[in-house]
């Protein structure tokens, strides 16, 4: 208990992480809310991943000692900017953010109090809930909706909790020890999923995940094309899930395959002018469903011949995603009779 105390009358150096690529007309808001912190004793450390917009003299227009700017010369994604930022903190803390997100006033003052009481501090990966803002649903940000609404469970795998249990890690949530953020860095050769791969490197670190059920984060949802996120490829899905077969259970496999790779990819693919869609006008609904339903089998079956999934996989994703077709055309049809 002396040794706790000891602890938090210290105040450690918290290095606040923030990669950016071409955002010098919404940094300035993210920057403002780390500069007005609760918690001084910061260092930011600015990654610009080859901006080629003004983004360098937004930030240098700030004028705060704190800050640090390092430029890539060619743009080398988040994960290699947010690598450069632990490589180069000096702070006993990191602390993660993107460069669209915003903190709240007390976001580090709270996760540091919380870590610092914990009593293996350096294995300890704090995080919080966000306020889900998507740019134009609510009018105010504190009306917007809380994720997630639980934490990891103590002996709950992580990966049980992210894709089954409708658990959330958002990157700008992240708060841990720099010797915990050093040897587990981000994968760079990654396009998607770079967090949630981090913090199932971090599990395998035997990291201790504490969750803060207060939203400290807004986390900026607003729909625009240079998102990682929108960027439609099934086959990375695939690929990124087989490595960690040996530490996922099969049926914890199959759910992320099913929402994370079938279902979200299906939804941004026909949602969009490059779908099947684009030159045909299809207006009963029945057969777009049989379509998509015969569209996402054949997925199925490129990724079974690729070796990506078993036969048992490729069984039960079908039989998955033709109920879930199945419900969405029934619900379609009741909303339709009701009109």
């Amino acid at each position: 208990m002396i040794k706790i105390m000891n602890k938090m009358l210290v105040k450690p150096l918290v290095s606040v992480i923030i990669p950016t690529y071409n955002r010098a007309n919404i940094i300035g808001n993210t920057l403002d809310s780390v500069v007005k912190q609760s918690y001084q004793k910061i260092e930011i450390i600015i990654v610009d991943d080859g901006s080629t917009d003004n983004t360098e003299e937004v930030i240098k227009a700030i004028g705060d000692s704190r800050i640090h700017y390092i430029k890539h010369q060619i743009n080398y994604g988040g994960a290699t900017a947010r690598n450069t930022g632990i490589k180069a903190a000096k702070g006993e803390y990191i602390a993660f953010l993107d460069s669209d997100d915003i903190w709240l006033t007390n976001k580090i003052e709270i996760q540091l109090d919380a870590i610092q009481r914990h009593s293996y501090p350096e294995k300890v990966v704090s995080y919080t809930q966000v306020l889900l803002y998507d740019g134009k649903s609510y009018q105010e940000v504190s009306l917007c909706p809380k994720h997630p609404t639980i934490g990891k469970g103590e002996i709950e795998a992580l990966a049980d909790y992210l894709f089954c249990n409708n658990g959330f890690m958002q990157t700008s949530t992240l708060m841990m020890h720099i010797s915990l953020a050093r040897s587990t860095l981000f994968s760079s050769r990654l396009k998607i999923y770079q967090d949630w791969d981090f913090c199932l490197r971090l599990e395998v670190q035997e990291a201790i995940f504490v969750f803060i059920e207060q939203p400290l984060t807004i986390y900026n949802g607003e729909p625009r094309s240079d998102r990682i996120s929108s960027l439609i490829n099934y086959d990375l899905g695939f690929q990124w899930i087989k490595e960690y077969r040996s530490l996922i259970s099969e049926s914890t496999v199959r759910k992320f395959i099913y929402d994370y790779v079938i279902i979200y990819n299906n939804q941004l693919y026909y949602s969009r002018d490059i779908s099947v869609f684009k030159n045909i006008k299809v207006k009963n609904i029945k057969v777009k469903k049989i379509i998509e339903i015969i569209n996402t089998e054949i997925i199925l079956l490129k990724a079974l011949h690729k070796r990506l999934i078993s036969f048992k996989d490729f069984i039960i994703l079908t039989s998955m995603v033709s109920k879930h077709y199945l419900n969405t055309l029934k619900c379609c049809k009741q909303n339709f009779k009701r009109h």
